[in-house]
């Protein structure tokens, strides 16, 4: 799973770098659907989405690594507050 994850990511990078900003959100999508918790999924996801003007989809997309990141440190407890 991890491997095909990665092979959808770098399609997808391919993708972006050529412009072709929708291929590139459907490999992300492939890649997300082998691992949810591949952080570059989601970025790289996010900055295609908002250069075809998705900015909700952007949104989302940044939450989830949000999201992942939080948990990777013991659910972001004390990170928030001040």
């Amino acid at each position: 799973k991890q491997l095909t994850a990665n092979l959808c990511k770098e399609r997808g990078n391919d993708c972006l770098k050529k412009g072709d900003y929708v291929g590139a959100i459907e490999h992300y999508n492939d890649g997300l659907e082998y691992r949810k918790d591949i952080k570059p999924l989601w970025t790289n996801k996010a900055l295609a989405e908002l250069k075809i003007g998705k900015f909700e989809d952007a949104k989302a997309s940044a939450s989830k690594v949000l999201e992942y990141c939080l948990r990777a440190v013991g659910g972001g407890r004390g990170l928030l507050a001040s």
